[in-house]
């Protein structure tokens, strides 16, 4: 699934890679037609990752690519190294390495990129310089008509206090991909502090897997009013689901509390009591309570 995000330009992508299985997925199916399609591959990848997506080729097409130039493999940590001479990221360093590189390929033909260097980066908590890699990018991009996967791991989306950086990286790509399924929980502390919390981080794996628009905030405010519920009434300490597939989205939250929630209306013009599942059964297709050892879940389904 792929949604368009704020760049311009088409041919900047992300992924935040829930696995290593899925990065391999995503990205080999990409190369793979690429490749197919007479395009030089450029795959800056961990060895790890390297060794992956390799295995979604036949081993007639990766002999063929690796033997006629069209396929270049390069390690990451090392490629990033060279980007970073003084310590940090250097742009004209990688116009030097990378530009060179691409503007070669792009000369020969299309060229379909890989790379994870940004992911190295925010891993080691260097967030800016991810974000300024992704800069030199797009304008790399833009000059040789080139096209790039760039891949995260979705772990990021759990810091909430990097929300807005996360952000800036959808907004600096021209779509957010993913594989079709993704599970997800994440336990909060029954306080009111968790509403927020729990609003950012399931905010941003949401954005994270490709929602946008209508479903996104749908999705949002169905979070923000079970969150609310749980805290109010449940008073325990719950649990934040959410599972993607292609056509909805499914949000539930646990808490160890057996009051069921009740759509009813405000008592009077200033109770806002009973207005927070009166949303949840208007916004969803569908939504429901399920019983639990320990006590229930409410769930709630929207379209994406």
């Amino acid at each position: 699934m792929s949604i368009v995000a704020d760049r311009d330009a088409a041919g900047h992508d992300v992924l935040f890679a829930d696995s290593d299985a899925e990065l391999a997925a995503v990205a080999g199916a990409r190369l793979s037609a690429a490749h197919t399609a007479g395009a030089t591959l450029i795959v800056i990848a961990t060895p790890a990752h390297l060794r992956a997506m390799a295995e979604t080729f036949s081993d007639e097409a990766l002999a063929s690519a690796r033997s006629d130039g069209s396929l270049i493999e390069l390690d990451a940590a090392e490629t990033l190294a060279r980007l970073c001479p003084g310590g940090a990221f250097a742009p004209d360093a990688f116009d030097a390495v990378v530009g060179t590189l691409v503007r070669r390929a792009a000369a020969g033909g299309a060229v379909n990129a890989f790379g994870e260097m940004v992911g190295l980066l925010w891993e080691d908590g260097r967030v800016q310089e991810a974000i300024d890699l992704e800069a030199a990018w797009n304008t790399l991009l833009d000059e040789t008509g080139a096209e790039l996967l760039c891949a995260y791991a979705s772990s990021l989306v759990d810091d909430e206090t990097r929300a807005g950086d996360l952000d800036t990286v959808c907004r600096l790509h021209s779509a957010v991909v993913a594989a079709d399924r993704f599970d997800r929980s994440w336990r909060f502390a029954g306080q009111l502090t968790a509403v927020r919390q729990a609003r950012t981080i399931i905010t941003s794996a949401l954005r994270a897997r490709g929602l946008h628009g209508t479903a996104l905030m749908d999705a949002q405010i169905l979070v923000a009013e079970l969150v609310a519920n749980a805290v109010e009434h449940g008073r325990s300490a719950f649990t934040v689901s959410i599972s993607i597939d292609h056509d909805r989205v499914l949000v539930s939250v646990a808490d160890d509390s057996a009051e069921l929630p009740v759509v009813a209306g405000p008592r009077t013009s200033r109770d806002s009591s009973g207005r927070g599942m009166q949303l949840v059964h208007r916004l969803a297709r569908r939504w429901g309570v399920d019983p639990l050892p320990l006590g229930k879940s409410v769930w709630a389904e929207v379209d994406r």
